[in-house]
């Protein structure tokens, strides 16, 4: 199946995978909009029910995508505030080379905070993860429709720039743009106001112990102190790039104000800053010893 497929109007099914609920949601006839369609039970953690449960999801998917005439698959690619990802995605591309052996196209779509966005706009109830399907669909959809990852190929009978939508996995989309001898887009700059500046509370955290989570090779949980009445429980994916003994006493700065977030069960209540080249991340010091909870400015 070519990428060609996807911009045919078949509607595309998208899916919000979760180990106790998988949501899902579908675009209307012209893949403009996505609409949250159903939740269906996932894999689920009971080692002796989980082979039952997987070939159970796998048919109502399949069941979806037959009713829904979709020969296009989206799954939002859940990460963690580092990019790093979450420890439900093993069971995620699982299901997606499932569907792929099927012959059906799979799009991995770059996910953060769509449960907590659907929470926020429906509450929480037993629809929130269709809705998050119908994010991280729309997600997609817009990436799409406003160019996001066109390339430009030059006319052969006139000279003129002719815009091409590039979408699939990696491979697909680096062989279309050598195939096209593409011409990058100019991007322009984009600017915030110092009002946006503002509605980021970022503040010296000291980290007062830090251990890696167990049935993750890359988080880390931290115990940080802000100069509050408790200290807070953050985790980051960086366990690959730092020593525990280099963390614990040390100071960093972290952004405070993000929403609380769930990883592996447990409650990420602030993100740590660090910068990242390749293979090489650094975390980000203080070049003079500040109070806990000092806001940077």
């Amino acid at each position: 199946m070519t990428t060609d497929n996807i911009n045919k109007h078949r509607r595309i099914v998208g899916i919000d995978f979760g180990s106790k609920r998988i949501g899902v949601a579908v675009s209307d006839e012209l893949n403009l909009l996505a609409f949250p369609l159903v939740v269906i039970p996932g894999f689920g953690h009971d080692p002796e029910k989980r082979g039952v449960r997987i070939d159970q999801t796998k048919q109502e998917i399949l069941e979806v995508l037959k009713e829904k005439d979709s020969n296009v698959v989206v799954i939002g690619h859940s990460v963690d505030l580092k990019g790093v990802d979450n420890a439900i995605m093993e069971d995620a591309n699982f299901l997606g080379r499932s569907l792929e052996e099927q012959g059906f196209k799979v799009i991995y779509e770059p996910e953060l905070f769509s449960t907590v966005q659907a929470t926020k706009i429906q509450g929480d109830s037993k629809h929130v993860d269709a809705s998050a399907a119908a994010i991280i669909l729309q997600s997609y959809l817009d990436r799409i429709k406003f160019k996001n990852m066109n390339t430009q190929i030059q006319s052969d009978s006139n000279n003129e720039a002719e815009e091409i939508i590039v979408a699939g996995t990696k491979e697909e989309i680096s062989n279309k743009i050598e195939e096209s001898r593409s011409v990058p887009v100019e991007k322009k700059e984009e600017f915030i106001t110092i009002d946006d500046v503002m509605k980021v509370d970022i503040k010296i955290g000291q980290i007062i112990n830090a251990e890696k989570v167990e049935g993750s090779d890359k988080l880390l949980k931290l115990s940080v102190d802000f100069g509050e009445d408790l200290p807070r429980q953050v985790l980051s994916g960086i366990s690959k790039f730092v020593e525990i003994e280099d963390l614990v006493g040390k100071k960093f700065p972290f952004v405070t104000n993000l929403a609380p977030r769930k990883m592996m069960g447990m409650e990420s209540q602030a993100m740590i800053l660090a910068g990242s080249t390749g293979d090489i991340l650094a975390l980000l010091n203080p070049s003079k010893d500040l109070p806990n909870g000092t806001k940077l400015k």
